[in-house]
């Protein structure tokens, strides 16, 4: 297997790993603490479902090209050696046809055949059928894993501007906001959210078989799995897929972007306004104590966040764009950087929360320091316990003292 290859597929589970468990705290913080269970959370919990099944299908992903890899690379490195080894004279063997075993063997070897005993041959099938195995769980991993990779990244985006509109009704219009967004509202709104993601799977699954004529689209590289880069391009009809890169470019980033960005403009408008409107001229007045706070610590972290969204998904259709000027393992380094942001994305969300968001910040400090805190306070209480004996000790031995004395 090509070490670039390998280490890219290491690296991506790894970092998934990260993003898996950070995604898991922040659920269970929410589920956790009542005062966390807010409907602003309610779709943050939701962000945090899609980016850890989205870690998880990476991290699944690259586990089944890894073994594939691997189970290929043993099974041509068999076929090379006994191409090697046909030469040989022996008197209890078989011929067998090169293509039975490696019928995409790419190494350059001069036989057509190969002369096998009873026990490589028995070996040899054996490893074929653990080949043929790995290979089909990779096909349908390609066509299926597509489809999920589609539908909990839009899920992951949609909830990213759901979140964004969320904190613009609290912010330009808190009592309305306060008044008549409900649980049961914001509920319905991230299962609205969940149906659109699964359109857009089923949208670009549909238009992608179409396209190819073939309805069991299978794996033959990352660049055609992920990329759309078919590999019997015709150079006459140009990219066949160019239509679809650019419908799924415009729904999962031109759109969020389009609405992420002047909301977060208006909402830090409108907080600039509010504070130079308090603070003018009020600073000693009666009215200075009832001022409102508009601190809105989980601004910083929206804005955050999207930033970080702009940025990771950004080379990643700049790639798919220009894929098909790729051959196949050209440039190899730019499609894995590019695929790594993607999946940075939904491994971030959780570490912005948890450093930027004040009251994020504030229970994993309580969800982690609980067990000091419960050590260090059933000492100091142990102390005064013992503290409060021996006042009482030393009480009473004065009272005996003094009614002797009398």
């Amino acid at each position: 297997m090509d070490d670039v290859t390998y280490i890219a597929n290491v690296a991506r589970c790894c970092i998934s790993a990260i993003g898996m468990f950070a995604n898991l705290l922040i659920l269970f913080i929410v589920a956790r603490y009542a005062t966390m269970r807010t409907i602003h959370n309610l779709y943050v919990a939701n962000l945090a479902v899609a980016d850890c099944c989205f870690c998880i299908f990476v991290i699944v992903q690259a586990a089944v090209s890894i073994r594939y890899r691997q189970v290929q690379s043993v099974l041509e490195g068999m076929v090379e050696e006994y191409c090697q080894q046909s030469q040989m004279n022996s008197t209890n063997v078989t011929y067998v046809p090169l293509t039975d075993f490696a019928p995409n063997f790419q190494k350059p070897v001069n036989c057509t055949e190969m002369c096998l005993d009873d026990v490589s041959l028995s070996l040899l099938r054996k490893f074929k059928v653990e080949f043929d195995s790995a290979e089909m769980v990779s096909d349908r991993s390609c066509d299926v894993g597509r489809v999920i990779a589609v539908f909990l990244a839009a899920s992951s985006i949609f909830h990213l501007i759901a979140i964004a509109c969320e904190r613009y009704q609290a912010v330009t219009k808190p009592f309305t906001h306060r008044f008549n967004t409900t649980p049961k509202g914001a509920a319905k709104t991230c299962l609205k959210i969940w149906m659109g993601a699964f359109g857009t799977a089923v949208l670009d699954t549909v238009q992608r078989n179409i396209i190819s004529r073939d309805w069991t689209f299978s794996y033959k590289s990352l660049y055609e799995c992920v990329y759309l880069k078919p590999d019997d391009q015709d150079p006459i009809s140009g990219y066949p897929y160019r239509a679809l890169q650019l419908i799924i470019f415009i729904i999962s980033y031109v759109v969020p972007a389009c609405i992420l960005i002047p909301v977060y403009a208006m909402i830090f408008f409108k907080l600039q306004r509010r504070r130079r409107r308090f603070s003018a001229g009020r600073s000693g007045s009666r009215f200075a104590a009832r001022r409102p706070s508009y601190r809105h610590h989980a601004i910083p972290m929206l804005f955050a966040v999207t930033v970080f969204f702009l940025i990771c998904w950004l080379p990643f259709h700049v790639t798919a764009f220009s894929i098909h000027l790729y051959a196949d393992g050209e440039n190899i380094a730019v499609v894995y950087v590019a695929t790594a942001l993607a999946v940075l994305n939904s491994v971030i969300n959780p570490f912005l929360y948890a450093f930027i968001g004040s009251n994020f910040r504030k229970h994993i400090s309580r969800l982690f320091c609980r067990k000091n805190m419960l050590s260090s306070g059933s000492e100091r209480n142990t102390r005064m316990s013992n503290m409060s004996v021996f006042f009482s000790r030393s009480s009473g031995i004065s009272n005996v003292t003094v009614t002797t004395t009398l």
